[in-house]
């Protein structure tokens, strides 16, 4: 049972980690093109996904992330910060980019606990 339960938190952590870094692709290609003219900066939206799929394991206690996938999208391609009609706004990609480096390594730190609780359970060291 406790293993099973482990084993479902951490494929909900890897595919959150999977998302997680194709946002991360998408934000640095924001970065990469700040300068490039009429380009538009996309985003990645994954949370209402994979919260319905926890949602329903709670329910079901069967966890289905056959549904949770990265989202890519444009973020409103009808705005432009300047003449160009580039819409990367460099203070909000850092932001970003920062909370989604520390949202990914929290991640990584809570699956290796669960490997480090569940090596525990086995040798009882």
């Amino acid at each position: 049972m406790l293993t099973q339960a482990m084993h479902n938190q951490n494929r909900a952590l890897g595919a959150a980690m999977h998302a997680t870094a194709a946002r991360i692709d998408v934000i640095m290609n924001n970065v990469a093109n700040n300068d490039t003219p009429f380009f538009v900066a996309g985003t990645v939206d994954f949370e209402a996904a994979l919260g319905q799929a926890i949602d329903n394991w709670r329910a079901t206690g069967r966890l289905d992330l056959s549904q949770v996938r990265p989202n890519l999208r444009a973020q409103d391609p009808g705005f432009a910060y300047r003449m160009d009609r580039n819409n990367v706004d460099m203070e909000s990609e850092m932001v970003r980019l920062y909370t989604s480096v520390v949202r990914y390594e929290t991640m990584v730190n809570s699956v290796l606990n669960n490997s480090r609780r569940l090596n525990t359970a086995i040798t009882g060291r």
